[in-house]
């Protein structure tokens, strides 16, 4: 079924413990076990755990216990404890192990046939622990460079080449670190492993996920009229403090862009119509073809990633606001070289993030064609208070159900965070190929107040945190979520979380079984 938390694996190979442990098992001998000894397995459960501990930080507790369960005695494992010396200052929020062959190390539970593991389809090669402190419920740790702490993973039983896993320390902002276990384990071992980890380029946390992972059933963090941190022409329709490269650096993929068009000089008393950003009347510092170059040029860098962008005709200019024009340039502009044709992608609803890889998939809210030049249309969007699932996505030849909750004019704080929590699980139990666009963002107050953004963002960025971190099990896939303000914890006099939603976003793809093609 889809979106459920899945079970921690059990390989083909641990057919083999069922004979004892052993560095030189025949699992071929293994796997001919008799239905009575399986049946015995299946009897004791048990909870595969991973366990943290802070010599040097005591106020932290030494326990994270992992989603991840399994019909296998706990003396079948394959031990590693790992010490982990901390990189540089920073705020951590959990520890990820995974095997760079797709060695499984999570996934659905073998289906047991005439005394053989049936095989597996599906399985997961990452396996991910969230930091907490159980005494005041924070999920997240500030730690210090030079500190260390261990931890004990109890992997499935089987055999792993050195290189073949990989441990990343995920941390907010830019910072994510990673390093290589460069030894054998046999099989039911138990190994001690100091790791030096070193920084990545920037929160590629795309690139460890499956190819054939439908996007639909990500979690992806996105950012609300995202060039408004390049610069603004005044204060009033300022939504962020990074830029759109400090964005990217922090993992944001999803853009939402709002071009409209203005003149600008080509030459002695020559004047021509180009794409540019704004939000509402207010103007960026950012045109529409230096927020393609700025994707395109990280993209180059990082193929491995992708983006997302979702854009509207913003038609308030008093002056530059005929659609006709507007259509024209836009249905050029993305025909032409200066948006790549190899960074172009069009829509289907199962699109997979193998076939999202190095492009930049366009939305536009905005018709300016019959149909989209590349990506797709959207249609059905909804500002009211409690969204709309009737919404559509539409490309050249397919088309998918849009969940979206765009309530940005906030009245009732309780009543936008309620609309939140609803549309995040509205994603987690939507059926595949159903896309989820849900926005923190909004203003509370008066709307030409620099504060009015930050002070929704305080309330919805807060709440939706902590509903992702506190749940007992992960709530599954939340879609696209679109927030203010990312990058600090704090934006003025107001405490915005933009640190911490959007790393605890990424962290829920390595948290629940992703749906695949």
């Amino acid at each position: 079924m889809k979106r459920k938390i899945s079970l921690l694996v059990v390989h083909l190979l641990i057919l083999g413990t069922m004979l004892g442990c052993s560095e030189k098992m025949d699992y071929t001998t293994a796997a001919s076990s008799t239905v009575k000894e399986i049946n015995a397995l299946e009897t004791k459960t048990v909870t595969i755990d991973a366990i943290v501990e802070f010599p040097q930080n005591p106020q932290y507790t030494s326990v994270v216990n992992s989603i991840w369960q399994t019909s296998v005695p706990s003396e079948y494992a394959t031990i590693l404890d790992l010490k982990i010396n901390v990189p540089a200052d920073g705020t951590y929020t959990g520890v990820s192990v995974r095997s760079e062959s797709g060695k499984a190390l999570s996934g659905h539970l073998g289906v047991f046939e005439n005394g053989y593991v049936a095989a597996e389809s599906e399985t997961e090669s990452i396996l991910f622990a969230e930091f907490q402190e159980a005494t005041e419920g924070v999920k997240f740790h500030e730690l210090q460079k030079g500190s260390w702490f261990t931890f004990r993973l109890n992997l499935p039983p089987a055999s792993y080449n050195a290189g073949d896993l990989k441990v990343r320390l995920h941390a907010t902002g830019n910072r994510v670190y990673e390093g290589t276990i460069n030894m054998d384990m046999a099989v039911c071992g138990t190994y001690d492993y100091e790791i030096e980890l070193q920084p990545l380029s920037g929160n590629n946390w795309i690139s460890i996920l499956p190819d054939n992972a439908l996007v639909c059933d990500l979690s992806i963090p996105g950012t609300h009229d995202a060039a408004t941190g390049d610069g603004t022409s005044f204060s009033l329709g300022k939504t962020q403090g990074l830029t759109l490269q400090e964005q990217w650096d922090m993992g944001i993929r999803m853009f939402d862009l709002r071009p409209g068009y203005k003149k600008v000089r080509s030459g002695w008393f020559k004047y021509v119509e180009k794409l540019h950003i704004y939000h509402g009347i207010v103007e960026t510092k950012t045109s529409f073809e230096s927020a393609i170059k700025t994707l395109v040029n990280n993209l180059k860098a990082n193929p491995d990633e992708f983006a997302i962008i979702v854009m509207r005709f913003e038609n308030d200019h008093l002056i530059y606001n005929d659609r006709d024009v507007w259509n024209n340039l836009m249905a050029s502009f993305l025909s032409s070289s200066d948006f790549p044709e190899e960074y172009r992608v069009d829509f289907r609803p199962d699109l997979t993030v193998g076939d999202l890889r190095g492009k930049i998939l366009i939305l536009s809210r905005d018709a300016y064609a019959s149909v989209p030049s590349t990506g797709a249309f959207v249609s059905g969007w909804s500002h009211g208070e409690n969204g709309s699932t009737n919404g559509t996505i539409s490309g050249k030849s397919s088309s998918a159900t849009l969940y979206i909750q765009d309530y940005y004019s906030v009245e009732d704080s309780n009543i936008k965070t309620a609309v939140v929590k609803e549309f995040a699980d509205k994603a987690a139990k939507a059926s595949a190929g159903v896309w989820t666009i849900n926005h923190t963002s909004g203003y509370t107050g008066t709307l030409g107040s620099d504060s009015a953004y930050k002070k929704n963002a305080a309330n919805t960025n807060s709440f939706l945190y902590d509903y992702l971190v506190s749940n007992s099990k992960p709530i599954g896939a939340t879609g696209i979520i679109v927030m203010d303000h990312v990058g600090a914890r704090k934006s003025g006099n107001y405490v915005v979380w933009g640190d911490l939603l959007p790393q605890a976003i990424i962290d829920n793809n390595y948290k629940h079984r992703l749906t695949r093609r």
